[in-house]
């Protein structure tokens, strides 16, 4: 959390990098798009209605692969199969943060994304939700 992205170039999550300012400026430097390794860094905090909930974090794709980092704690591994799942990069999935959300202040999301092939990058929207807690059994 204590990282300092401050000269990192801002990105969006709707489109993959090679649409977007540092693709493109990757692409004019050498000559092709950019496949390899990138992260993504925001900041969130919880709205009062979410902080007794359960805390969804659903992306609505990454290609390829990728790893969700909370607060610097490690959440999710998202691995690419190309032979048993060649269409995961285009695949919702959500991942509970809850164990690692901060609830009364500033949360840090980071997220590794690996792309060998293509188009690369959280590139459909990721969107966080509060659930209601399942009741203990």
């Amino acid at each position: 959390p204590g990282f300092d992205d401050a000269s990192w170039e801002d990105i969006r999550v709707n489109a993959c990098w090679e649409e977007q300012a540092p693709g493109k400026k990757w692409k004019e430097t050498h000559g092709k798009d950019y496949d390899g390794i990138a992260w993504y860094r925001t900041r969130f905090s919880l709205r009062p209605d979410e902080v007794r909930k359960d805390i969804l974090l659903t992306f609505g794709a990454v290609d390829e692969a990728c790893v969700v980092y909370v607060n610097g704690e490690k959440v999710h591994t998202r691995i690419f199969d190309k032979v048993n799942n060649p269409g995961g990069w285009d695949q919702p999935f959500t991942v509970d943060i809850s164990r690692a959300v901060n609830r009364e202040g500033e949360n840090t999301l980071a997220v590794r994304v690996e792309d060998q092939t293509f188009a690369g990058g959280v590139w459909k929207p990721v969107s966080l939700t509060g659930q209601e807690r399942a009741a203990a059994r």
